[in-house]
């Protein structure tokens, strides 16, 4: 599955050059990774 991510954090301009999303920042990799302990 894929998807487009953008991030936006104010004061700081991105290079993407989506229309939707100008001057944001192109997310090129993202990974989630979720671990619970057990006993």
């Amino acid at each position: 599955m894929s998807y487009d991510i953008f991030l936006k954090i104010d004061g700081i301009d991105g290079e993407s050059m989506d229309d939707k999303h100008k001057n944001e920042i192109e997310v090129l990799s993202w990974r989630w990774n979720i671990h619970q302990e057990s006993t």
